[in-house]
C-alpha cells in the first residue's frame, strides 16, 4: 500500500546514524532509476520502523508518498530484517554483535535477491551487493565490506570477538591474514628444487631445512637468492680472539659486522625482522646503532634485554656495575612486519648443560625470538653461528636455517651438536 510521507511519524532519537548527503543523493537517484527495492515498515501509528533513508531519498525526488507495509503485514524474511535493521541502531551493540549483524542482514538480503556475479548495476537481475548493503544502512561500501569480512573472521576465529575495539579485532585480523599468507609463501619457497649451482649444498647438510656453509659469510651470502631470508639473528666476533680465522685477518668486529650487514641487505625479505646481539659499551656509545642505520637499516626504538641472573661480571665490582645482561639490537629492512605475538623487552633464560662458545646464547631465548619473527618453513640466517645454537632453535621451530661459520673447529661442533639434537 501506498502512505503519504506526511503521515509517517519517526521518533528523534531512533537512529544513532549520521546522514550523509552524497550517500542521500546516491539513493535518490538509485530510486528513480530502479525504484524502491523495499518498502518501509511503519507499526499502527505510523511510527517508522524500518526505512528513514528511503524516506529522506524519497523527499530528495519530491515524492509524496511511498510503499508500506504495516508491522502486522510483514512475512517471516521481512521481520528478520526489521529485528536486524533495529538492532543496528542500537546504542548499546557492541561491535561483535553489530557486524555479525550487519553479515546476517547482507546474507538475508543475497538470499532473496540472489548473490552479485557483475560488477555494475544495481537492477535485481544482477543480485544483492555489498553496495546495495552499504546504501540500506548509509555507511560506506568500504566499511561495509571490511565489517562483513570481520564477521564472518569472528565466526570462525572466537579470539578475534575477545578484542576490546572493532579496530583492534581488525588489526588482528589483518595480521593473521598476513601471516597466513607467509606460511603459503614460505611452503612454496621450501618446496622449490634448488638450482645446480646449490645441489651439492643441499646434500651435504645434517638436516633437511637446515643448510650448514663453511666460510667467510660475507662471500658465502652473496650466492644466495634476494629476498629469500627472513629473518636475521647472530653474535658478530666483536672480540676477534674468539676465532682466529676472523682474527688472522686483522679485520674488528666493527668493520667486519658492517661488511656482512651491507652485504645481506639485498638477500633479506622486506620487512624482516633483525636481531644483533652486541657489546653493552658498544650499544651505550652509539657505535651499533650508527653501523646499522649506515646500512639502510630501520632501528627500533627499543632493544633486546637477555637478563641472565647470577651471571654477572665485572673487572672492577667496586667502580662499575656488574652487567647481568646482554643486549641485542633490534631493526628490519624497510618498514618492519609485525612480530607473530607481543613480546617484552627483557627476557629471562639461562643456558642448560655446559656452555660450548664463549658468546653461545640460550637455545630457548633463540627460540623464542624466532618464533615470534617468521612463521613455519621461513628462513633464519646465523651468518657467525659459532657452535650452531641458533640453527638447533631453528630447527626445534620448523623453520630453515641457514647458518655459516668461518672457523673449522666451530663449525664442526654446530654439525655435530645438530645431528644429535632431538
Amino acid at each position: 500500500m501506498k502512505l503519504a510521507l506526511s503521515e509517517i511519524r519517526i521518533k528523534p532519537n531512533r537512529i544513532r546514524r549520521d546522514f550523509d548527503p552524497q550517500k542521500l543523493d546516491e539513493l535518490a537517484d538509485s530510486l528513480r532509476t530502479v525504484g524502491l527495492i523495499e518498502p518501509i515498515v511503519v507499526d499502527e501509528d505510523h511510527y517508522l520502523l524500518a526505512g528513514e533513508r528511503r524516506i529522506r531519498a524519497a523527499k530528495l525526488n519530491g515524492w509524496t508518498e511511498i510503499t508500506t507495509v504495516y508491522m502486522k503485514d510483514l512475512d517471516p524474511w521481512q521481520k528478520q530484517v526489521v529485528e536486524l535493521e533495529e538492532n543496528l541502531r542500537r546504542e548499546d551493540l557492541t561491535y561483535v554483535e553489530e557486524v555479525l549483524a550487519l553479515k546476517s542482514l547482507h546474507e538475508l538480503y543475497q538470499q532473496k535477491y540472489g548473490k552479485s556475479l557483475t560488477q555494475g548495476g544495481r537492477g535485481h537481475t544482477e543480485g544483492w551487493k555489498v553496495k546495495d548493503t552499504a546504501q540500506l544502512l548509509g555507511i560506506s561500501t568500504g566499511a561495509t565490506s571490511q565489517d562483513i569480512q570481520l564477521a564472518k573472521a569472528i565466526e570462525s576465529d572466537p579470539e578475534l570477538a575477545k578484542q576490546k575495539t572493532k579496530i583492534a579485532a581488525k588489526s588482528m585480523l589483518g595480521r593473521k591474514q598476513a601471516i597466513r599468507a607467509r606460511q603459503m609463501l614460505a611452503v612454496l619457497t621450501a618446496t622449490k628444487k634448488p638450482d645446480s649451482k646449490n645441489e651439492s649444498i643441499h646434500k651435504s647438510k645434517p638436516e633437511p631445512n637446515i643448510r650448514l656453509l663453511l666460510g667467510d659469510s660475507r662471500q658465502l651470502i652473496r650466492d644466495e637468492p634476494d629476498e629469500s631470508i627472513a629473518c636475521l639473528i647472530t653474535d658478530p666476533p666483536w672480540q676477534v680472539e674468539f676465532d682466529e680465522e676472523f682474527g688472522s685477518d686483522k679485520t674488528d668486529g666493527l668493520a667486519l659486522t658492517q661488511q656482512l650487514l651491507g652485504e645481506i641487505y639485498p638477500k633479506l625479505q622486506d620487512g624482516a625482522l633483525c636481531w644483533l646481539f652486541c657489546a653493552t659499551k658498544h650499544l651505550i656509545r652509539g657505535k651499533i646503532f650508527d653501523l646499522v642505520a649506515a646500512c639502510g637499516y630501520r632501528i627500533f626504538d627499543q632493544c633486546l634485554i637477555w637478563y641472565k641472573p647470577h651471571v654477572a661480571h665485572s673487572s672492577h665490582p667496586y667502580r662499575e656495575l656488574k652487567n647481568d645482561y646482554e643486549p641485542a639490537l633490534f631493526f628490519s629492512k624497510g618498514a618492519a612486519r609485525d612480530m607473530v605475538k607481543p613480546m617484552f623487552a627483557v627476557q629471562e633464560y639461562k643456558i642448560k648443560g655446559h656452555k660450548l662458545h664463549p658468546a653461545q646464547k640460550p637455545v630457548d631465548l633463540l627460540r623464542f625470538l624466532i618464533e615470534n619473527s617468521t612463521v613455519e618453513n621461513e628462513l633464519v640466517c646465523d651468518p657467525f653461528m659459532g657452535s650452531g645454537t641458533t640453527m638447533q632453535a631453528v630447527k626445534l621451530c620448523n623453520r630453515r636455517g641457514l647458518g655459516m661459520e668461518k672457523a673449522q673447529t666451530w663449525f664442526d661442533l654446530a654439525k655435530s651438536e645438530l645431528e644429535l639434537t632431538k
